[in-house]
C-alpha cells in the first residue's frame, strides 16, 4: 500500500505583528520552573526558522521547546520542533514526493502493513519514493532506541503507551523525510523523536511525594574535591570524604559538605603550621 501525497503551493512568508509576538511569548513558550525567560535572541531565532521553513506556529505546525540544561548559562536550552504533519507539509511543497509507506515488525523481523499485536512493535520502517528516482529511501526506527523510558525501564510518555505503533511509525517517517529532504528539514526535530529528551525533566522533577533520584558524584565533582585537597595525602583526603559516602559511594548532594570539610581541614592545617612557626621563632629568640 502506497500513499500518494499531493503537492501544495509555496508557503507564504510569515511576518508577525506585535500582538502575535506577544501571543507567542505568553502562550506558546513554556519555561521550566526556576529558569530564565526566553531572550529576544531566542524569539528572533524562532521567528527566522518559522519563516525559513514556511511553518505557522499559530496553526501548531512549529513550536519552541525549552528543556533544562545544567551546562547552559540560562539553565535551559531551546529546541525548535514540529509534528510529523509539519514534515509532511514541507515535503509536499517540494513537489518531489511521489509516495510514502510505513511498515512494522516484531522480533521476528517480518514486516507488515498494520500492527495488530498487543505488545509494541520491535521496529518500524518508512519507504519513500521520489519523482524521477528509481531508488527508494528507507529509514528504520527501533523501539529499543526511541521509546522514552526512565532508568527503571518505565515508559514516560502516555502516547507511547496508548499508541506505540503510531509513535514508532512517526519516528521512522520523520527519519525518512529528513533523509529525502535534508535542506528543507534541517534544524527541525519531530516531537515524537524528542520524547527521550523529556525524560531529563521527569528524572529531575519527580511526582509530588516521590523522592528525588540522587546523582552520583561526577568528574566535575571529583575535580573540585581534588582541587580542595591540595596539601593532603590521598589517605587523608579519603578520610575526610568517608563520613559523607554511603555504601562506598559519594552522591552529588553531599559534595558541598565534603568541600566544606576539606576547607575546614585546610584552615586547621594552616593554623597548626602558624603555631609551629611561632614556636620555632620563640625558640630562636631564646637561643639568641
Amino acid at each position: 500500500m502506497t500513499n500518494t501525497v499531493s503537492t501544495a503551493s509555496t508557503a507564504p512568508a510569515l511576518t508577525w505583528t506585535t500582538e502575535q509576538r506577544t501571543l507567542i511569548i505568553e502562550h506558546l513558550i513554556t519555561i521550566p520552573d526556576g529558569c530564565e525567560p526566553a531572550t529576544n535572541g531566542e524569539i528572533e531565532l524562532f521567528s527566522a526558522v518559522c519563516r525559513a521553513k514556511g511553518l505557522d506556529p499559530f496553526s501548531g505546525q512549529i513550536y519552541p521547546i525549552f528543556r533544562r540544561d545544567r551546562k547552559h548559562p540560562l539553565g535551559r536550552k531551546m529546541a525548535i520542533q514540529t509534528g510529523i504533519d509539519g514534515y509532511n507539509l514541507i515535503a509536499a511543497r517540494t513537489g518531489k514526493l511521489d509516495g510514502i509507506h510505513t511498515e512494522w515488525c516484531g522480533q521476528d523481523a517480518q514486516w507488515c502493513d498494520v500492527w495488530l499485536a498487543n505488545e509494541p512493535p520491535a521496529a518500524a520502517r518508512c519507504i519513500i519514493t521520489l519523482r524521477g528516482s528509481t531508488s527508494p529511501i528507507i529509514a528504520v526506527a527501533t523501539w529499543q532506541e526511541l521509546c522514552p523510558r526512565d532508568q527503571n525501564g518505565t515508559i514516560q510518555n502516555v502516547q507511547w503507551i496508548r499508541m506505540p505503533s503510531a509513535m514508532l511509525g512517526k519516528c521512522a517517517r520523520a527519519a525518512a523525510l529528513r533523509t529525502a529532504f535534508p535542506n528543507e528539514t534541517s534544524g527541525l526535530q519531530v516531537d515524537a523523536e524528542m520524547h527521550q529528551a523529556d525524560i531529563v525533566d521527569v528524572i529531575r522533577e519527580p511526582l509530588p511525594g516521590l523522592p528525588m533520584p540522587r546523582r552520583r558524584a561526577d568528574a566535575n565533582d571529583r575535580q573540585r574535591i581534588k582541587d580542595a585537597s591540595t596539601g593532603l595525602t590521598a589517605s587523608e583526603r579519603d578520610a575526610v570524604i568517608a563520613p559523607y559516602a554511603e555504601d562506598g559511594k559519594l552522591y552529588g548532594d553531599r559534595v558541598p559538605d565534603v568541600l566544606e570539610a576539606l576547607r575546614i581541614v585546610g584552615l586547621v592545617e594552616i593554623e597548626e603550621m602558624m603555631v609551629e612557626a611561632e614556636a620555632v621563632e620563640s625558640d630562636l629568640e631564646v637561643e639568641a
